[in-house]
């Protein structure tokens, strides 16, 4: 059942009134809606799959709760999932019994999305992620529900948030035309997705890639409109960087068997050796040097291809250092990171590649 389905359950349909009547009625009848709701999940316990019956619940909820996302009344529809919601979680906690609540969590996740509070609505998603895999599907691929769908940027068949969800997949085709451009890979979206979206070893990475892709996309948007606030963005950049160093550096510890408990460095020597590239250890200290006393300048020469005194082989090994070198920076320099803010675009575009490349090397 769908948003859009036509509802024709009597309880539903009283149940449906009831909602409109306490999002558009001044006097709250709270505890009436709470009984209609209690009812219905009763009434389906025995069912053989009530589970069902919970999914047609919120989904009807969502043919309410997609007008108010159309006429941007992100208020009423912000309330209505998280009331329902807390319903459902009211006659959980009193009946001992589990309610589906992913279709719910879904919606709500979709309110979050489209008010740009990037962090809510991943944590709702994953929240419903989390829902449909305790009920649907096989826990260890998918199950490919809505929420699932929307991480691994999957826009078939169309979901509520499709639009979003091409906004997202688009971005990240770029990004994959770039650095095929650079590195003479044949990786595409398709591919990315099969080979590190789809496998249950990286869900969490998948949630914080996806996480990331969308905070960037809102954080530029952001500061082209507040370009003055350039110590407070700084920071804000620093912390996408940072979390996407996280990503390149936990994606590459799956695969490193032989030491997964490594550091960073660790986990950039593993990639380097499965793709022949070699660094003088002299050339290292030096480039190790140079990140201690001077990060900013280690960037610079970065972007010129060089690590410490001797040059990168290629786009994807400087990549690789840079990510190193922000990870140190990043994390641990509380000071303005004005540096980050002003060469923002082309420092997550290199570590993103190195996301690509690590995929592209062990996946």
């Amino acid at each position: 059942m769908t948003s859009g389905n036509l509802v024709t359950d009597p309880q539903l349909i009283r149940i449906l009134d009831a909602f409109r009547a306490e999002l558009y009625n001044s006097e709250s009848r709270t505890k009436d809606l709470q009984d209609l709701v209690s009812d219905y999940f009763e009434n389906h316990t025995n069912d053989a799959n009530p589970y069902k019956a919970h999914d047609d619940f919120f989904a009807a909820l969502g043919g309410l709760w997609l007008p108010l996302i159309d006429n941007c009344d992100f208020l009423r529809a912000d309330t209505l999932m998280k009331v329902a919601i807390e319903m459902a979680r009211k006659w959980e906690n009193q009946s001992k019994r589990h309610v589906h609540k992913g279709t719910g969590y879904y919606f709500w996740g979709g309110t979050a999305m489209a008010v740009q509070n990037i962090p809510r609505a991943f944590l709702l998603f994953h929240a419903a992620f989390q829902e449909d895999r305790k009920t649907e599907g096989n826990p260890s691929n998918g199950p490919f529900t809505p929420a699932y769908k929307f991480v691994t940027l999957d826009a078939t068949p169309p979901q509520a948030l499709t639009l979003q969800v091409k906004l997202g997949s688009e971005d990240l085709e770029r990004q994959l035309r770039k650095y095929r451009d650079i590195s003479n890979s044949s990786l595409d979206l398709s591919e990315f997705r099969r080979r590190f979206f789809l496998i249950p070893e990286t869900t969490d990475l998948v949630f914080a890639f996806t996480y990331v892709l969308f905070e960037k996309l809102n954080l530029k948007n952001a500061l082209r409109l507040a370009s003055s606030a350039k110590n407070f963005g700084s920071l804000l950049c620093a912390n996408c960087l940072f979390d996407l160093c996280q990503i390149v550096e936990e994606s590459i510890r799956i695969k490193n068997t032989s030491n997964p408990d490594g550091a960073l460095k660790v986990q950039c020597d593993f990639l380097s050796s499965k793709r022949g590239w070699t660094l003088d250890q002299k050339d290292f200290e030096v480039f190790q040097k140079t990140n201690r006393k001077n990060p900013m300048k280690s960037i610079d020469d970065l972007f010129n291809m060089q690590i410490g005194s001797a040059s990168a082989t290629c786009p994807s090994q400087r990549d690789l250092w840079l990510t190193y070198t922000i990870r140190n920076f990043a994390g641990h320099n509380i000071k303005s990171r004005e540096k980050l803010f002003l060469e923002f675009d082309w420092i997550y575009e290199s570590l993103v590649n190195t996301i690509f490349c690590v995929v592209d090397t062990l996946y």
